[in-house]
């Protein structure tokens, strides 16, 4: 009997022991998910003494607060709008500050959050290319479509998430508070970037849009930059980003309006900057013809496309290039430097006395790319696309390297922020070579422009 009681007695302090374990275990994994995963206080609801004197609560869906850590941010003036803070500056007139410039450059999805003491305004999840330009041939790919709540599923994230083009993409997110902005530490995902587009409002509430942006309100763009390594492939969250917040704010278009001098309803300053694209065509013409060979029209001819070679509703020219001469191209340059038949036409480019300022002659304050449709006429036609011609100016010259072209239309964009061309002559060039090109090309380019603000 006393044995079996001393048995009784060890199963049961092993059981107590065991027992002891799991909860000991279950503390520590609850633990470790409240560090991992903390939970976050949602926005208190704005008073608002509204025109009857009675105060009413209104609320956004709640942005994450503290705001998920980001891959860069820039805190922003808002130009003369900022300096008029508390003199009647309103939600409203920073609404529309924000809005404008996301409407003009492409941005229309755009989603509204209530932060502590404010609002955020949320983009839609867009690719862009290496440079953090917008990747406009995938800018809003169909894999990159919202995910609706309202039709969830476990297919509908993994498409999203997996499904998207190899590449670069990012969400900016606007917000505007009283309160001190702080970062949670923790980085977002990009399938909950994703959401926060169809989470949010479609608009700021009417009440909130008369409360004034006073001096201690802050306004800072949060740049969250997600990298997929290919189509079924990992998304990572890419901490810190290879470019400033006000890099990605500049190539993206939103730089100049975000802080222009220029006001919302009081109209006191001047008018906003706007987006301007000045055709090649307004600057230049295709004159400086070259190749390896004696003379570059043995290897080179240029006509106007006709309707079915060309883009919907634009001109085009089409180019056939012929091997024998190594190389070939042309450069446009400004009509003052002379005609293909002027035989002083490239002396004048090459001592560079015929160029000319692009920006006065665009009535341009910033140029910040050059950007062209092209095409080949099979596909697999290699072709080098730049600004700037060795030491024609402007030099040093930037290109996009020798660009392999299908048979389908595409746009591509030569980054120019911070190029001088207040002397330009090589406004444009092509470059083919029979090395890349054993059978010779014929490629298609069309709408070449540059683009900036005015």
């Amino acid at each position: 009997m006393r044995d079996s009681s001393k048995s009784r007695s060890r199963v049961i302090a092993i059981i107590v022991v065991v027992i002891g374990f799991c909860i000991i275990g279950f503390y520590i994994s609850v633990s470790r998910l409240n560090t991992t995963h903390p939970v976050v206080p949602s926005p208190t609801p704005l008073a608002i003494l509204n025109p009857t004197g009675i105060v009413t609560q209104v609320s956004l869906p709640p942005f994450p607060w503290p705001v998920p850590k980001p891959s860069a941010l820039e805190v922003l003036t808002l130009g003369s709008l900022g300096k008029l803070a508390g003199t009647g500056v309103t939600f409203r007139d920073v609404d529309e500050r924000i809005s404008s410039a996301l409407d003009v450059v492409g941005y229309d999805d755009k989603s509204y959050f209530g932060v502590p003491g404010g609002f955020a305004i949320v983009t839609r999840l867009e690719k862009m290319d290496a440079y953090g330009y917008p990747d406009y041939r995938y800018r809003w790919a169909p894999a990159l479509a919202p995910i609706s709540f309202t039709d969830f599923s476990l297919t509908n994230y993994l498409a999203a998430l997996f499904g998207a083009p190899k590449g670069q993409y990012r969400v900016f997110v606007f917000v505007v508070s009283s309160e001190p902005v702080v970062q949670s530490g923790t980085p977002v995902a990009q399938r909950e970037a994703q959401t926060w587009i169809v989470e949010g409002a479609n608009k700021l509430p009417s009440q909130m849009k008369d409360l004034p942006y006073t001096r201690e309100h802050t306004t800072t763009a949060y740049i969250y930059e997600f990298v997929q390594s290919g189509v079924g492939g990992d998304v990572s969250f890419n901490i810190p980003s290879d470019f400033t917040g006000r890099t990605h704010l500049k190539r993206a278009g939103l730089w100049e309006n975000l802080n222009a001098n220029c006001s919302g309803n009081s109209g006191t300053i001047e008018i906003c900057p706007t987006p301007v694209a000045i055709s090649l065509d307004a600057l230049g013409i295709p004159a400086g013809w070259m190749s390896g060979g004696y003379n570059p029209s043995n290897y080179i001819d240029v006509h106007a496309g006709n309707h079915d070679e060309c883009r919907t509703s634009a001109n085009c020219l089409r180019i056939t290039y012929r091997v024998g001469g190594s190389w070939g191209g042309i450069l446009w340059w400004p009509l003052n430097c002379g005609t293909t038949s002027d035989q002083f036409a490239w002396k004048k480019a090459q001592t560079g006395i015929c160029g000319i300022n692009v920006l006065d002659s665009g009535n341009l304050m910033v140029i910040d790319r050059l950007t062209f449709w092209a095409r080949g006429d099979k596909g697999g036609e290699v072709i080098e696309f730049k600004v700037g011609a060795g030491t024609i100016p402007p030099s040093p010259g930037r290109g996009l390297g020798r660009v392999t072209l299908k048979s389908e239309w595409e746009q591509y964009q030569i980054p120019l922020d911070g190029m001088d061309l207040t002397n330009a002559i090589a406004l444009f060039t092509w470059v083919a070579s029979d090395r890349d090109n054993s059978n010779g090309a014929v490629f298609y380019l069309s709408e070449i422009q540059f683009e900036g603000v005015k």
